[in-house]
């Protein structure tokens, strides 16, 4: 496959991955319906807590009054506590309600990609293994390349479309 056609072919394999992990992990039992921005605030604050909603904005590149409102969301939930730190700022942790959502997203998660890989061919399991690396260094790629852009070079956020 050459460049251009893979360049067409990762999205379109990847893109459907985490809407289809999270519809069968929400649905039997039902679990609470979060978005997924929301999920990836929580995701944030799982792994490094007591960040302040711009810590949290700066980690998902988005505008901190965005995050603002997806934290007031799940501090009204009960899934965010919101502590006061130095001078103005406050801080973000998890709150045990929301760990134990995460805990059961989380085996749920488990479950389905087990139930799943266990019925594929054992060629396709290895393929898969096989991928595993180099698409990690293809995120990693990713992300140095967005982190070395110049501000000039557009964006969603700052021409609301795709360039």
């Amino acid at each position: 496959m050459d460049i251009e056609e893979l360049v067409r072919q990762v999205p379109r394999a990847l893109n459907p991955f985490a809407r289809l992990i999270r519809r069968a992990v929400r649905a039997d039992p039902p679990l609470p319906l979060v978005p997924y921005a929301q999920v990836e605030v929580l995701r944030v604050l799982e792994d490094t807590p007591d960040l302040s909603v711009r810590g949290v904005a700066d980690m998902l590149q988005l505008a901190p009054n965005t995050v603002s409102t997806l934290v007031r969301a799940l501090v009204e939930v009960g899934y965010v506590r919101q502590t006061q730190g130095h001078g103005r700022s406050t801080r973000l942790r998890l709150t045990a309600t929301a760990r134990d959502v995460i805990d059961v997203w989380d085996e749920r998660r488990a479950a389905v990609l087990h139930g799943v890989l266990s019925r594929l061919d054992p060629a396709d399991r290895e393929a898969i293994a096989a991928a595993v690396g180099p698409l990690l260094r293809l995120q990693e790629a990713l992300e140095r390349a967005r982190e070395s852009a110049s501000p000039a070079t557009p964006s969603v956020r700052a021409t609301g479309a795709e360039s």
